[in-house]
């Protein structure tokens, strides 16, 4: 064993270089030589852009001031103090090599295993080790604890590796379940070698960031419970936001220290180390996720008996204003009541409709607040960007096409160029809020309605309750923000100085949102934008000019669905002709049907596609999107093991949803929890192999809400659905409903309720 300390060398090539040029070509001199022989070519190898990243060498002034940090700490002599402590406590002194480097804020400890054993590099002036006392001892304790648990056999058989294996391997194999018992262990070694210390040092966490983990241990523990089923990368949550927006990185590094902590309370010591992640999970991890669930410190706000808001389950931002809410309530119930009448007769006056009948809407609102709205922004923009890479994806690669597997028709239009970009312009994710975590279920991006009910329910509600504007509530302006989506995808695709002579609104008549898009073109042709809805009967194109009524139209914003590219390609001809002679714009291209098909998150969730995204992008697929497969005959991966899909199917059947791949509106929707299993494997066999995808249950929240009725209103639990609008990629607002189903669809009792975000964000 040896402890290298490279600080002296790194100080001779300064002390060398009399001159800036000549200690930067020293500098990359010296780390070409550790490259091709020196002790830290394995970590150069794995972390190339230690130094390279910064594209330069550090200047001198920067590598005086650090190797003046550095000074007088006594490094070395420390470390084999801490030799002597983790021999104590754990009874054995791993033989190894401790290389202890000026890694210019990098790496703060990483233990390296290759062919059986491991080698720990110590960077000296990590911003923490400098920070905090004794952060150094901590640090090499934890990585010591590596040491000796990497090189096992048995803990290596655990994962299908072996005590020859290279570093490349042994990462290739190193299991999410491992790492985690690897991490808890390490972190409770290093309390028991350095104890009393404060918690953020064992699991490298702020007291800010402390206080978010000790607020959230059921996301914590729903997340990486799920990481555990899946099978992720080991890697997954060294990340900020990876189990949920706001999150700190390295959750599991503070569920892990309490873990271990449970762990040592179960078996000895010198046993844990050398026990395979697996019995250790099987036997004691539910255990501990229980215990460690309820030791949450209880929420501030606990909701009175007979109170209609259940404030414990709020952000603190909009605690006040269902404070308030609540109070109003109960000292003027008969109030609400009356609201709701005023409300429903102001919706109708204003001719808003569903079908030719008026909205069943709710007057109680949906506020979101500044930290909602920032987490829902963050998770759709985060996946809109994932989307937008499929849809490129689709566009470049046969193989992702017949994944697809659009009509021929349809295939062929979704190629052609929409002349702007984001490919999906126009789109609503349907989800599900629980005021900490959104859960995508699908995403609309053709016929996307209820712009304009959104926008009109909530200003009525804010118009009715002037008291809103005092917490910051107010309606997002979703009809402005649409046009000014439309105008901007014009301008991209024909230039900013160029205007549009019509818009035209297109779908087919009858639609049940007919009375929304007659409104949508009134309020267009207010601000300056002639428009009209038109039906594609209407549509004429002579090879240069698209025209309804004789008159141009040379914008259009489409609003019939891909069911209807689908059953009436012939209908669509004019459009289809003029938009391929590149004479009209249409917002809502064909190549947004790719992302409208219940395919996309097949794709998104499926091995193939997860290997050409980011370490990211996979984690923020993980905690928002369900696991989803194309229901045909195939072997495929659920919750890290190889299974039949159909005897999945009929084996679970209350964890998955069978869905249409092309259908909305609820159509063909069949959940395995409200099926009879005789009628769940009479479905699965009918529908398997034709155009349907199987899904993930996931489950909406519940929220206790005011519902009006004679004595003014009754709680009543009900489910709550969000419609995410997404407008050139951008997250524009949101339209909330609730309902007693499960499954929004024609026959559900569903109501709209007015939705507001922070400030009408």
């Amino acid at each position: 064993m040896a402890i290298m300390y490279l600080v002296p060398e790194f100080a001779r090539v300064l002390e060398n270089s009399p001159s800036e040029l000549a200690f930067r070509r020293d500098f990359w001199r010296w780390l070409a030589q550790q490259e091709q022989s020196g002790p830290l070519a394995p970590l150069l190898g794995d972390m190339a852009t230690i130094w390279k990243r910064l594209g330069h060498a550090p200047s001198r002034a920067e590598a005086q001031a650090t190797l003046l940090r550095l000074a007088d700490l006594r490094f070395a002599e420390r470390a084999h103090a801490v030799l002597d402590r983790f021999e104590q406590v754990s009874g054995q002194r791993p033989e190894l090599d401790i290389i202890l480097l000026a890694g210019l804020g990098r790496p703060e400890g990483y233990s390296r295993f290759h062919e059986g054993s491991n080698t720990i590099f110590i960077g000296l002036d990590h911003p923490n080790c400098l920070g905090t006392a004794e952060h150094f001892e901590i640090v090499l304790s934890h990585e010591l604890c590596h040491a000796l648990r990497d090189p096992s056999p048995r803990v290596l058989a655990d994962y299908g590796g072996s005590p020859t294996m290279s570093h490349d391997d042994f990462v290739a194999r190193y299991s999410f379940g491992e790492h985690l018992v690897s991490e808890s262990l390490a972190g409770a070694v290093s309390e028991l070698c350095f104890p009393k210390r404060s918690a953020g040092m064992y699991s490298y966490h702020s007291e800010q960031e402390l206080a978010w983990c000790r607020q959230h241990h059921a996301t914590i523990v729903e997340r990486l419970q799920r990481a555990l089923r899946n099978g992720e990368h080991y890697q997954t949550f060294y990340s900020k936001d990876a189990i949920a927006f706001g999150a700190p990185e390295c959750c599991d590094y503070y569920l892990g220290l309490h873990f271990g902590r449970y762990l040592l309370q179960q078996a000895p010591l010198k046993k844990l180390l050398y026990t395979p992640a697996k019995p250790l999970l099987a036997d004691w991890f539910e255990p501990f996720c229980q215990q460690f669930c309820a030791a949450r410190p209880p929420s501030p706000e606990a909701h009175a008996p007979g109170d209609a808001i259940n404030l414990a389950v709020l952000p603190a931002d909009v605690r006040p204003f269902y404070t308030e809410l609540r109070r109003r309530l109960q000292e003027q119930p008969a109030e609400h009541k009356q609201q709701q009448t005023r409300l429903e007769e102001r919706l109708w006056q204003e001719g808003l409709q569903y079908a030719g009948e008026p909205w069943d809407v709710y007057t109680f609102p949906i506020a979101l607040g500044a930290t909602g709205e920032a987490a829902v922004q963050w998770a759709c923009q985060g996946i809109m960007e994932v989307v937008e890479t499929v849809v490129e994806r689709y566009r470049q690669d046969p193989e992702i096409r017949a994944f697809f597997a659009l009509p021929p028709h349809l295939e062929e239009w979704a190629l052609l160029e929409p002349g702007y970009r984001p490919y999906v312009g126009i789109g609503r994710f349907d989800c599900y809020w629980d005021t900490n975590r959104l859960r995508f279920l699908e995403l609309n991006t053709n016929g996307t309605a209820a712009f304009v009910l959104n926008e009109r329910l909530a200003a009525h509600a804010a118009e009715l309750n002037p008291w809103y504007a005092d917490y910051g509530l107010r309606p997002y302006p979703l009809r402005a923000r649409l046009l000014a989506s439309l105008l901007a995808a014009w301008h991209e695709a024909r230039g900013e100085q160029t205007t549009p002579r019509r818009l035209a609104i297109v779908d087919f008549a009858g639609q049940s949102t007919a009375s929304e898009l007659q409104q949508l073109a009134a309020y267009f042709a207010e601000n300056g934008l002639e428009s009209a809805v038109v039906d594609p009967s209407e549509l004429h194109f002579d090879g240069h000019v698209l025209s309804a009524a004789e008159q141009v139209i040379d914008l259009v914003y489409r609003r019939f669905t891909t069911d209807d590219v689908m059953a009436r390609p012939a209908a669509l001809a004019p459009l289809v002709a003029a938009y391929k002679a590149g004479s009209v714009v249409m917002v809502g291209g064909f190549c947004a049907d790719i992302a409208h098909s219940k395919r996309l998150f097949a794709a998104l969730s499926h091995e193939r596609c997860r290997g050409q995204l980011s370490a990211a992008q996979c984690s923020l697929i993980d905690a928002h999107i369900p696991w989803t497969r194309v229901f045909r005959p195939q072997r495929t991966i659920y919750e890290g093991r190889l299974h039949d899909l159909r005897e999945l199917a009929l084996a679970a059947r209350e964890r998955f949803v069978l869905k249409p791949a092309e259908k909305q509106e609820g159509r063909g929707v069949l959940l395995g929890v409200e099926a009879a299993p005789e009628q769940w494997r009479e479905e699965v066999d009918k529908r398997l192999g034709g155009d349907f995808v199987i899904q993930e249950l996931v489950e909406p929240p519940l929220r206790e809400i005011a519902v009006p009725c004679e004595e003014g209103y009754r709680r009543e639990p009900l489910y709550l659905h969000l419609g995410a609008f997404m407008l050139a990629g951008r997250y524009a607002g949101g339209f909330v409903r609730c309902s007693r189903e499960r499954v929004l669809s024609a026959s559900s009792t569903e109501a709209a309720l007015p939705f507001f975000g922070a400030d009408g964000a």
